[in-house]
């Protein structure tokens, strides 16, 4: 467990991006959804569309709840 956090492995007890066995993006596609989100244009329902993930997800990403550590 040690091991794990030294190497960021865990934060607060959870394993974070990629490294969750429950991840189904990775960090590149993260930035193309930061990237490509515009407020009222381009928002969370066409982003959800355009990669086939699902709208509380993407609203996640762009709000900051999940995938914090990955910057633009």
């Amino acid at each position: 467990m040690k091991h794990a956090w030294k190497n960021g492995f865990k934060n607060n007890n959870h394993l974070i991006g990629k490294r969750s066995h429950n991840a189904k993006i990775n960090e590149e596609l993260v930035r193309k959804i930061k990237q490509n989100y515009i407020p009222h244009k381009f928002g969370s329902i066409k982003l959800s569309k355009k990669y086939k993930i699902k709208r509380g997800c993407i609203e996640s990403i762009i709000y900051g709840h999940s995938w914090k550590h990955v910057i633009i």
